[in-house]
């Protein structure tokens, strides 16, 4: 009995044993599996792994990139492995237009139920092309870009197009629900809201951005100080080139912006390092000076504070560190050496840290656009009354009532020097530049605008307007480095990217969906891709289309204006032709006593246009022809004729006082034929008169039996437009 207990034992020891070994070998069977990624659900590809292509798409990889990423990612962190194959180049390019259906699914789901929208729109050119990008905001402050398009033009009608398209794309009823418009300040934007008011049918609240002042305040900030510099570069010495009706300030910022960026003619190199070892560039801003590409709201005056920051040490680089090598450097220590210009400089500088550098962290903030109505028209107070020797020796708060960085820069722009006068100046006409575009761009805002004092109504309705539209640029930036990555790809796939990076679709719609909910999300964007790609493909052929007629047009109003060009022209001949040249001022009172008040106004412009438009003969007086009196063109026409006529048109006048002069001449001139104009040659073989009928010449081409005639008001305007060439 005992044995087989033993036995028993043994046997069950043996099972175990075995059961163990199972389960190790099937642990092992299930963590392998475990590490199996599936690339397929079903018939398609697995929802994971369209959105993991999809977000390496929008941060910049490749198409035909991103299938190796992923293998490479996953291998390398999990050791797992793919069941199938990873989508291929065609098919991750498929993916692509499939984003555009994921955002659209997260629009719908952020505005379903709003109210009160707010529409952004804002355009740019870009290669040649125009592309409009539209944006929707919610009273929550949210912003969200419904697209970019290219259009064939900048119309109003193009840019109304482009909001209805991309609105509908998402919601047929979000255009039925703006209620404002923020955009910045271009004619055209009027006529857009006023053509979205027709849409919608609703009151549009036309909002302007409240930081694109800063363009028009650097505008005209440089005209002031161009007048400012007017002689202040001696003759004969080199200094920064000048664009034209450009100040010689602006010049000065670009010439050193050469010198710290550019790898040719600057310094690249040598003179950051150079300031970074006297202590400039440390701590939270490292950027010494930043790249200037034209202006954009605050970098001119940014700039030219830090020029005149660098001042001495930039010549100090000069004088023991590095001879100047080429006109750039030289230009530049020139200028900084004479110090003409620092007093403009200075004064810029001063404007950036009392009013537009805190204008730029002001708009930072989320506002309202009816929250900037206080803030405007306290800083406009604190211009108005601000004496400008209190800022240029020393202020601590700016003209929007922040503190004021006291920084190493300040400390330098407020510093008193031998040019604290002219800086004064200078400065307190600035201000008064600034003080006046902020009446006229800010009106809306200010005491008696409409917007100034809003009811309950109105600032319900504007809670979803925010005071800028700098977000619509931020878009286009994307866009660009997009683009700028690679430059052939299609420009429909670089808009569905971009839009599926700025909106954070991945962060903020499909990172918070349950794994039900993801795969919904995805199958719908695979059924609608393919309708997307045809959608595409329609709108870019319809874009061909509109842009071929616009084409065709443009060329038939050309076509029509140089008609009505030689036309007038001819009208001139033929005038001058009846009543000859008048070349003084007696012949002019003997000619206008033969005629009434309106053929005397006749006759006399069709004289000052020959002299003026035919002749080229030029006064420094101008005259509105249209609108003037017989007595003042008279009197224009007497100075012009007392101009010399140069020798190439002296050819033409003699002709115009004696046509039979040019009988027997031969001549070349341009007809046009089904096949396009040719040159046809001949002879002027006569003049025929006849009474209360135009003289024609008797024009006799080769190769032809019949002569032709033409008037001589004919003849002189082919000759004058470049039509006919007349020779012995």
């Amino acid at each position: 009995m005992l044995k087989d207990t033993v036995n028993t034992l043994k046997q069950t020891n043996e099972k175990v044993h075995i059961l163990e070994n199972d389960l190790v070998e099937a642990q092992e069977i299930n963590e392998e599996r475990e590490h199996i990624i599936p690339t397929r659900d079903g018939q398609n590809i697995h929802p994971n792994v369209k959105e993991t292509s999809m977000y390496l798409q929008t941060v910049g990889v490749a198409e035909g990139n991103v299938g190796p990423v992923i293998e490479a990612v996953i291998t390398t962190m999990t050791d797992g492995k793919f069941d199938g194959k990873l989508p291929s180049k065609s098919t991750q390019s498929r993916i692509a237009s499939e984003m555009e259906s994921v955002s659209n699914q997260y629009l719908q789901e952020e505005l379903k139920g709003k109210k009160n929208l707010t529409v952004k729109y804002d355009g740019t050119t870009k290669s040649g092309r125009h592309l409009v990008e539209v944006e929707i905001s919610t009273d929550e402050q949210k912003t969200y870009s419904l697209g970019i398009v290219e259009t064939a033009g900048g119309t109003a009608n193009d840019y109304v197009e482009s909001i209805q398209e991309m609105t509908q794309k998402v919601d047929s009823n979000i255009m039925g629900e703006i209620r404002n418009t923020m955009t910045d300040r271009c004619t055209v934007n009027g006529a857009v809201d006023r053509e979205l008011e027709k849409l919608t049918g609703n009151n549009i609240n036309s909002f302007r951005c409240a930081v694109h002042p800063l363009d028009t305040i650097h505008k005209q900030c440089a005209k002031k100080v161009k007048e400012h510099e007017e002689g202040i570069w001696a003759d004969g010495v080199k200094y920064p080139y000048s664009n034209r009706g450009e100040c010689k300030s602006q010049s000065m910022i670009r010439a050193v912006d050469k010198l710290f960026h550019d790898s040719g003619s600057g310094l690249p190199k040598d003179l950051p390092h150079f300031l970074r070892d006297k202590g400039f560039g440390t701590g939270e801003n490292s950027t010494l000076f930043p790249r200037w590409v034209g202006n954009r709201f605050n970098i001119f005056f940014v700039d030219a504070g830090l020029v005149y920051l660098y001042n001495e040490h930039i010549q100090e680089f000069f004088a023991k560190y590095m001879k100047p090598r080429n006109d750039l450097h030289i230009s530049v220590n020139n200028a900084l050496k004479g110090g003409e210009i620092l007093p403009t400089l200075r004064a810029l500088g001063l404007i950036d840290k009392y009013v537009t550098g805190p204008w730029m962290k002001w708009q930072a903030t989320n506002h309202s656009i009816l929250e900037t109505n206080d803030t405007f028209e306290e800083v406009l107070a604190n211009i108005s009354s601000c004496d400008p020797w209190d800022v240029i020796l020393g202020f601590n708060t700016s003209a929007f009532g922040t503190p004021v960085n006291a920084d190493v820069k300040l400390n330098k722009l407020t510093a008193s020097t031998e040019h604290d006068a002219k800086t004064a100046e200078v400065f307190g006409v600035l201000l008064e530049e600034i003080k006046d575009v902020m009446q006229r761009q800010l009106a809306d805002h200010l005491p008696g605008g409409k917007f100034h004092q809003p009811s309950a109504a109105l600032r319900e309705e504007a809670a979803s307007c925010g005071s800028n539209n700098i977000s619509g640029e931020r878009v286009f930036s994307h866009y660009d480095a997009k683009e700028n990555r690679a430059k052939s790809a299609n420009p429909e796939k670089i808009e569905k990217k971009t839009v599926f990076k700025v909106n954070k679709v991945r962060e903020n719609f499909l990172a918070k969906k349950t794994k039900e909910e993801k795969a919904a999300i995805i199958t719908q964007a695979t059924k609608e891709g393919r309708k997307v790609r045809e959608k595409d493909r329609e709108r870019g052929r319809m874009l061909v289309r509109t842009m071929n007629e616009k084409l065709k047009e443009s060329r038939r109003l050309l076509e029509n204006r140089e008609i009505n060009k030689r036309e007038e022209k001819e009208k001139v001949f033929e005038s001058i032709i009846h009543h000859g040249v008048w070349e003084t001022q007696e012949q002019i009172d003997n000619e206008l006593e033969h005629l009434n008040k309106t053929k005397s106004i006749a006759a006399l412009k069709a004289q000052i246009k020959f002299r003026q438009d035919i002749l080229s003969c030029k006064t420094n007086e101008k005259l509105a022809v249209t609108k003037a009196s017989v007595e003042q063109l008279k009197a224009h026409l007497v100075e012009l004729t007392q101009i010399e006529v140069d020798e190439e048109k002296s050819t033409l006048l003699e002709i115009v006082k004696e046509p039979k002069s040019i009988i027997n001449f031969n001549f070349n001139q341009k007809w046009g034929t089904e096949n396009g104009d040719k040159m046809c040659s001949g002879i002027i073989t006569g003049i025929v008169e006849k009474e209360d009928q135009d003289t024609e010449f008797c024009c006799e081409f080769d190769g032809e039996d019949e002569p032709v005639y033409q008037t001589v008001a004919e003849i002189l305007t082919d000759i004058t437009v470049g039509d006919m060439f007349i020779y012995t």
